[in-house]
């Protein structure tokens, strides 16, 4: 009887060292799921009963062995994304376009459309009179009792926290420049200081027609014209602002295939690849234009080739079928055996272009954009999109996500798929100054420039790679969303 208690004494106290263990121990290690198993043993005597080494606890005659096996969830380390690092155009938010007073229309004055993201702090304003329960009795516009809700502007505290209207400053600097005035230049030297560290930059788009329309609408707001300097069907286009010696430029990208099928439906694309289009039409007519301020690579690199691939999935499945060219197959979802390739291509991609221009080269992934009207067409789209995040991710790049700001927005688009010259396309082109911006060196917190790239260079040691890497780290936790 004294031998069974001890032995049960000693069971017990086995048990909760182990469970101890086992609870230090996913205190202080970080993975995914793990099968975790502790063995001890203790010698105690003999067990009366051997048929009982088969069954839990286990015993020996002179050795209590005490196995415990435990499946448990061990946490993913999540750092908190520094303040510094968080990015806006991430966030949940508001687009803010503001119409025109005097024809009192949605047209947008897009010069001055912004993207005002939502921070903890909106959570922790007070209530206004009209969310009052019960409802006041006193009906007036300032307590709103009849819910009725009238247009009013967004606060400006929350405003301030947008990002800045890059292109508004330097499209305002540009017009002070060209048409001076004897007050004028105060006001354009002041701006120059915001937007001289644009001097030398270059920006490569390496993407379809909803891009290029980009660079066209950048090139229509600075009163320039857009260059398609490597033809036929626009295969490169760029926008120059020779004053900062400022350059984006856009190379198409028309899908991921390897090659170009019998059935390929554009006559005006010789080359498929990108590797043929590099090699056959970008290097020979001016990859050295697109290389920076470090002379190594451009300072920023935003790609997709989406709706590309899209369409050759769909029209390669109507060929291969000998379906008519009137059958609907759009709406498909993609095979497996397509996704793979996409996936595959998607990492010979990245990795092409880092050894062309060097692995420290700030890429960014551009997300799906929607179509005007959703629809089934679009599953597709998102199949790949989804791949394409993930790849990203696994590769540290982080995701230029510019279309989720454009859902319900279809009497902003130029016709099914291109974005017409109003407030997204602002909120387009700002979010990629706002990027490279940070590739740069540049810290904006809140809508608060607290370091300019001339000041990062200023700091001893500084090295151009880490103003891209400061806050990789966090952002790309995101990229696979």
């Amino acid at each position: 009887m004294i031998h069974n208690r001890i032995r049960s004494w000693l069971i017990g106290l086995a048990i909760f060292i182990n469970i101890v263990l086992i609870s230090l121990f996913i205190s202080t290690h970080d993975s995914t799921s793990k099968i975790i198993k502790s063995t001890t043993e203790y010698v105690v005597g003999s067990d009366p009963n051997p048929a009982r080494i088969a069954q839990e606890p286990v015993f020996s005659p002179n050795i209590v062995v005490v196995t415990t096996t435990v499946t448990v969830d061990l946490p993913t380390p999540t750092p908190t994304t520094p303040e510094n690092c968080i990015d806006p155009y991430r966030r949940p938010g508001y687009l803010f376009a503001p119409t025109s007073k005097k024809s009192r229309s949605r047209v947008a004055v897009y010069a001055n459309a912004r993207y005002v993201p939502y921070y903890d702090d909106l959570l922790e304003r007070p209530p206004p009179p009209s969310a009052q329960y019960p409802p006041p009795r006193d009906v007036s516009p300032t307590t709103n009792a009849e819910q009725i809700f009238r247009e009013n502007e967004i606060p400006g505290d929350l405003l301030s926290q947008a990002p800045t209207n890059w292109v508004l400053l330097l499209r305002n600097w540009l017009t002070l420049i060209k048409n001076p005035t004897p007050n004028s230049g105060s006001y354009a030297y002041k701006i120059f200081q915001q937007i001289s560290w644009l001097k030398n930059k270059r920006v490569l788009l390496l993407a379809d027609s909803v891009d290029r329309y980009m660079v066209d609408h950048f090139c229509k707001d600075l009163n320039l014209t857009t260059e398609d300097y490597i033809l036929p069907n626009r295969t490169g286009s760029r926008c120059i602002v020779s004053e900062l010696n400022f350059t984006v430029y856009y190379w198409h990208v028309p899908s991921m295939y390897t090659s170009r099928p019998s059935w390929w439906f554009s006559d005006l694309i010789e080359y498929v690849s990108f590797e043929n289009r590099t090699e056959n039409l970008f290097m020979p007519l001016g990859i050295d234009d697109v290389k920076g301020e470090n002379g190594q690579s451009p300072d920023l690199i935003l790609y997709q080739s989406l709706l590309w691939d899209w369409k050759a999935n769909m029209i390669g499945y109507r060929k291969s079928r000998n379906m008519s060219a009137f059958a609907d197959v759009l709406s498909r979802p993609l095979f497996w055996a397509e996704l793979d390739f996409y996936r595959a291509r998607q990492i010979k991609f990245i990795k092409y272009f880092r050894d062309l221009f060097g692995a420290d080269v700030p890429m960014m992934y551009r997300a799906a954009a929607p179509r005007r009207e959703a629809g089934p067409a679009e599953i597709s789209i998102y199949q790949l999109d989804k791949m394409a995040r993930l790849v990203a991710a696994y590769h540290d790049i982080e995701v230029f996500d510019w279309g989720h700001t454009l859902h319900g927005y279809g009497e902003f688009y130029k016709d099914s798929i291109h974005v017409m010259n109003g407030p997204h396309a602002t909120v387009y082109l700002n979010m990629m100054f706002y990027y490279l911006h940070r590739a740069s060196g540049g810290i904006e917190v809140k809508g608060t420039i607290v370091q300019t790239p001339e000041q990062a260079k200023a700091i001893e040691g500084y090295n151009p790679a880490d103003a891209w890497a400061r806050c990789n780290l966090y952002n790309t936790r995101l990229a696979s969303h």
